[in-house]
């Protein structure tokens, strides 16, 4: 509940918060659009965000790989060495 609605700090905040907001919709794309039915992504944003995802399927993969052999080199060192005791 506001109590002190003459206040130069509150209205100085209630602005920027407009302006963010108007900011925000009048940046969002969808005033270039004439037909808002259509909006959605273009083929060009389609394309990077499936390179993107590709990309993180390799990286991921690669890491598992590391991994999995780190693993397993762990895992000879720990029966060698239990072998020798």
């Amino acid at each position: 509940m506001l109590t002190d609605t003459d206040s130069a700090t509150l209205t100085l905040a209630l602005r920027q918060a407009s302006k963010n907001i108007m900011y925000t919709v009048a940046n969002s794309g969808n005033y270039t659009v004439d037909n808002p039915d259509e909006a959605g992504l273009d083929n060009m944003t389609k394309t990077f965000i499936g390179i993107d995802a590709a990309i993180a399927v390799v990286l991921i993969a690669a890491e598992l790989i590391v991994i999995l052999r780190w693993r397993r080199k762990n895992a000879q060192k720990i029966s060698v060495e239990s072998k020798e005791k």
